[in-house]
């Protein structure tokens, strides 16, 4: 294209210099061959663009193939730690449910050894592990190719799942395994104080943080519902952008 634009720049300098041609005619080929630059020009940069754009959009649809083998795993980890709430909701409701006084029957009957086991079974030990899969995000945030994405739809769904649902709910985990700790923590106090079994379920210090943490399993379970809805119907936009 440069050679191009050469050639015909040296074409008007030199119909400017000859003198066989009237300036009228000078005139129409000077502006012929400025129509030819400028069309050539023009074109050049469109060319450009487009070559441009087609790379960034062939960009990001390999960023949101990525992306979409990310929620899959996200989905099926946000569901299995709401099962997880979901089973420790249970076992609340089963220790709470036994009092004292059946405690002490229970421990005192034919099937003790059994309900022994079965009854600190029902004791929370395992904390929230999920894993954020978010590297791919983050590595195209960073790079400053987000504004490649002009499905606005996608845009607004991922900007609200990683960057407002995710780290809120991750914010919370932490508290709700603070409160696990501190379960964990008040047990081994108590059992380091001598204190065993009933003395320990029934303490109003052990009974205080168990009850944090299984309140909290109980309010935050619509939460993961609400973040798997939104992660899934950005999974369905991804694949409807890849397939087109």
């Amino acid at each position: 294209m440069q050679d191009e634009v050469s050639k015909h720049t040296k074409k008007i300098f030199k119909t400017m210099s000859d003198k066989k041609h009237s300036f009228s005619d000078k005139v129409k080929e000077i502006t012929f061959e400025i129509l030819i630059i400028v069309f050539a020009v023009t074109l050049s940069i469109k060319l450009h663009e487009w070559s441009e754009h087609r790379h960034q959009q062939q960009e990001v649809k390999e960023f949101l193939s990525d992306l979409h083998e990310d929620l899959k795993e996200d989905i099926e980890s946000l569901k299995s730690t709401k099962n997880q709430l979901i089973e420790t909701q249970k076992d609340k409701s089963y220790v709470f449910s036994i009092t004292e006084a059946k405690f002490d029957s229970l421990r005192k009957s034919k099937d003790s050894i059994n309900f022994k086991s079965n009854f600190e079974s029902k004791i929370p030990t395992i904390g929230i592990t999920r894993n954020n899969i978010s590297g791919n995000y983050e590595g195209f945030k960073s790079s400053g190719k987000i504004g490649y994405i002009e499905n606005k739809k996608i845009k607004k769904l991922m900007l609200k799942y990683y960057q407002q649902l995710i780290p809120t709910m991750t914010e919370a985990e932490k508290y709700y395994n603070l409160n696990l700790s501190n379960t964990g923590d008040a047990i081994a106090e108590l059992s380091g104080n001598g204190k065993k079994g009933k003395e320990i379920i029934y303490n109003p210090k052990f009974r205080f943080f168990f009850n944090a943490t299984l309140v909290w399993a109980s309010t935050n379970q619509n939460s993961y519902d609400d973040i798997i809805k939104i992660a899934q119907e950005l999974d369905v936009e991804i694949l409807k952008e890849i397939k087109k």
